[in-house]
């Protein structure tokens, strides 16, 4: 992941080496809930080897449904020898009941959701939210202009 300093805590102004970051735009609402998303991604990323152990390898990365044109969601799955992520990114501005039409995933592990309330957003999701597979069919709440990570549970 890539950012410049200030990223973290939603700074506004630009970057400047002769300046201290702008440490007290902590103490409102907006910035620290996005702080506290940039430290749970970070934390994500930094403890889970599938979202970086095979970054440059093409076993590491695999396209899932990507002809959603009408609705702007976007998926793909992460993985390593150990693990699987499912990733889903919407960039649609209404909410959406999402199908998940993969015979090979049983149930998904709530990782990660940027609009999530703790981050600001809109919904509230329990801790470690678990999708199953009902009727053969994952369906998947999806905000809009939301991010979600899921990790893929055999």
């Amino acid at each position: 992941m890539f950012y410049f300093m200030g990223n973290e805590i939603a700074q506004f102004r630009e970057w400047d080496e002769k300046r201290e970051q702008d440490w007290g735009i902590i103490k409102y609402p907006e910035h620290d809930s996005f702080a506290r998303y940039m430290k749970d991604l970070n934390f994500a990323y930094q403890n889970n080897p599938a979202l970086y152990e095979l970054d440059y390898e093409k076993d590491g990365f695999i396209c899932g449904d990507y002809h959603q044109e009408e609705t702007c969601v976007y998926v793909y799955e992460r993985r390593c020898k150990k693990q699987r992520f499912l990733v889903l990114l919407t960039f649609f501005d209404k909410k959406q009941e999402y199908e998940l039409n993969r015979g090979d995933i049983k149930r998904l592990k709530l990782i990660l959701a940027s609009n999530n309330e703790i981050y600001g957003g809109d919904k509230k999701y329990k801790r470690e939210k678990v999708v199953k597979r009902i009727k053969g069919k994952l369906n998947i709440e999806i905000g809009s202009f939301t991010g979600i990570i899921f990790e893929i549970v055999e």
